[in-house]
């Protein structure tokens, strides 16, 4: 536990953020050289497009309930876990091809109309890395395996058109690992506030 005389928080407003998408297991980006617009320094990852500001991405879980075992003896000697399912949604407000291929994979995309028509189910298997800016402080998550399919847009009168990506968080085939993550510090080349 931190106290006062040591702290050693690390404090972030997520207030800018950026979306990243890449092959199942593909290593972080270079957190520390991270900058926003320079595609030298996003390594193997595809930047997503625009993301709304409006409903930022929200995980959830489900699942994790405790069940308490006892003994003839003793009350709760030991607890098992029901399995757990985590799952984020980011709100895309990039109406594109690239964005459709991610959300809907098995469709067409038709260069004359620029139209892309969706195939019914599937759903892409990527890594998604989030990148937060706070002032000249950047952190991250990056998941190395999920499983992404796109709804239909919401609509508003105000608010730019949003799709929703639903991405299923799974283990990493190679270390079980579901999340890795990368504690605010500042950056060599942090953008001050994103292109």
């Amino acid at each position: 536990m931190a106290d006062l005389e040591t702290a050693s928080d690390k404090l972030m407003i997520p207030g800018i953020g950026h979306v990243f998408y890449a092959d199942v297991d593909t290593a972080a980006l270079n957190v520390t050289q991270f900058k926003f617009g320079d595609d030298a320094t996003y390594g193997a990852w595809t930047w997503l497009g625009d993301t709304s500001s409006e409903n930022l991405i929200e995980f959830e879980s489900d699942g994790g309930d405790v069940t308490y075992k006892r003994t003839w003896d003793r009350l709760k000697t030991g607890v098992v876990r029901e399995d757990e399912t985590i799952t984020a949604t980011i709100n895309s407000v990039s109406i594109a091809r690239e964005v459709f291929e991610l959300a809907f994979p098995g469709g067409e995309y038709d260069e004359a109309t620029q139209s892309y028509s969706v195939a019914s189910g599937g759903s892409s298997q990527k890594a998604l890395m989030v990148v937060m800016e706070d002032g000249q402080n950047v952190a991250a998550f990056r998941f190395p395996n999920t499983d992404i399919k796109g709804s239909l847009p919401t609509l508003d009168l105000e608010e730019y058109m949003e799709l929703p990506l639903s991405a299923a968080i799974l283990g990493s085939p190679t270390t079980q690992k579901f999340v890795q993550i990368f504690e605010p510090r500042t950056y060599a080349a942090a953008s001050g506030g994103g292109a």
